[in-house]
This record gives C-alpha cells, structure tokens and sequence, in this order.
C-alpha cells in the first residue's frame, strides 16, 4: 500500500515505511533514542535565572529617570498655572471694585457739582452776586488786528530810509 504523504524529492517518507513495514515483518522494532536532556537542579538554576545585560539596563534606568523628570516638569507648570490663575482672578476682583469705587466717587462729585447747589454755595458762603449790565464790558472785534514791535536801537540813515520804504509798500 502506497504512503499518501509522500516526499518524492527528498525519499524520506520512502524509506521510512519501508524499513518500518521490513521490521513489522521480521518482528524487530526499531527504537529511536529517547530526546529528553536530563539536568541537574544547579544547572537548571543557572538557566532560567535572567541574565542581565548592562545596556539595557542603563537604557531603562535613564529612560525611568528621564520619564520622572517629564513628569516633575508638568506637575511643576500645571502648579505655576494655577498660581497664575488665582493671581489673574484676584487682580480681576481687585479692578472690579476700584471700578465700583470709581463710579461712586464720580456720583459723589457729579452731585457737588449741580449748577444749583454751586449758586447757592457762590451766594451764600462766598457772598457773590450775579454779573450785572452795568459790570459788561462790550469789545469790537470788526476792526483787523495788527501788532507793532518797537525796537530801540540806533538810527543810522539807511535803517530811516528802510523804514520809510516800509512804511509806504504797507
């Protein structure tokens, strides 16, 4: 009876079966050789325990170190920006009631300064009278305005004749 799996190409499977199907015949059985290693207990000790590499572990180490001090860093700035914050919300409250104090002292000044109680304080306290028609003054302003500059300095003939020339272009 032929093999269904068959290696053609190498004959393994071949030869197997029929040194397999020689032995069934003559009643030998081959026995392969067992392939359990045996150790002892120090042996296997020294196995399974891990062996350190010198690279890895400073890698790790560094890499521990540098990820605690990322971490430290962001707490440190998420801490500066909370004290930032209440500063902010503090100056805002401070500003808010200076703004209040404000508007109460310009009602308080807009109140002293009502045209009433100023006559009042003017004629009262001061003892001022209103202006009278008599007390007016009335000015003309249609004339043009001019302005002279006198300067007092030596008159030689040439400053006359200046002058004089002056005097008629104006």
């Amino acid at each position: 009876m032929a093999s269904l799996h068959t290696n053609l190409a190498y004959g393994y499977e071949a030869e197997d079966s029929e040194e397999s199907r020689k032995g069934n015949r003559t009643g030998r059985v081959k026995r392969r050789k067992s392939k359990i290693i045996k150790i002892n207990q120090a042996d296997l000790d020294k196995i399974r325990r891990r062996k350190i590499n010198p690279v890895k572990m400073i890698l790790s180490v560094s890499g521990m170190v540098l990820a605690g001090f990322v971490i430290c860093l962001i707490i440190f700035g998420q801490s500066q920006i909370i004290e930032l914050n209440h500063q902010i919300s503090k100056a805002e409250q401070e500003l808010k009631e200076q703004e209040s104090i404000e508007t109460q002292l310009e009602m308080k000044i807009q109140e002293r300064l009502n045209l009433s109680d100023v006559d009042t304080y003017a004629k009262e306290k001061l003892k001022m009278n209103k202006i009278t028609n008599a007390q007016k003054e009335l000015i003309d302003l249609s004339e043009s305005d001019k302005a002279e500059i006198l300067i007092e300095s030596e008159d030689n003939i040439f400053d006359k004749i200046k002058r004089s020339i002056e005097s008629i272009w104006s």
